[in-house]
């Protein structure tokens, strides 16, 4: 297919990420419309994530994000986090759209680790990944809030990211 580009990351798994069709930019009318949008979205603090509070531009962005991968506005405020100018994607987010893209993901977890099994659509294993305690306190996660209160959750999620 013309429009899809395959990456093949270090661990073997596969990765599908459709081009976008170039779209014209917004009218002078269109853009106001859009910012008028996000600044009453913006506005709405109790049910946004910090980062989209009071924040229209930050939510045009994401908007912009949502319509290049086929999902709605507001899982995308809850799923994807702009880290100096660049999308992170929560774990639940990658695993919807690797689904999407007809991969599966399969999880074991324990205690002290978890390991995220990537299969691509013949159920054939095209990446694994298992990420350990070890691994989080390396990289200074440990300490966190969420890492201390939900270590089994966040050890699922390094992996299934790290997988994808």
């Amino acid at each position: 297919m013309p429009n899809e580009t395959t990456t093949y990351a270090p661990t073997g798994a596969v990765a599908i990420a459709r081009r976008p069709e170039p779209v014209p930019a917004p009218t002078m009318t269109e853009l106001e419309a859009m910012l008028s949008y996000a600044t009453t979205m913006s506005q709405a603090v109790q049910c946004l994530p910090p980062a989209y509070q009071k924040q229209p531009g930050a939510i045009l962005i994401v908007q912009e994000w949502a319509k290049q991968h086929g999902v709605t506005l507001l899982e995308a405020m809850q799923s994807v986090a702009f880290v100096k100018g660049k999308p992170v994607v929560d774990a639940t987010m990658q695993r919807a759209l690797a689904e999407r893209a007809g991969y599966s993901v399969e999880v074991q977890d324990g205690a002290t680790e978890a390991t995220a099994i990537v299969k691509g659509p013949r159920g054939v294993e095209v990446g694994r990944v298992t990420y350990t305690l070890d691994d989080a306190k390396k990289a200074g996660l440990t300490d966190k809030d969420n890492w201390r209160k939900h270590t089994r959750e966040m050890l699922v999620a390094a992996a299934t990211r790290l997988a994808i």
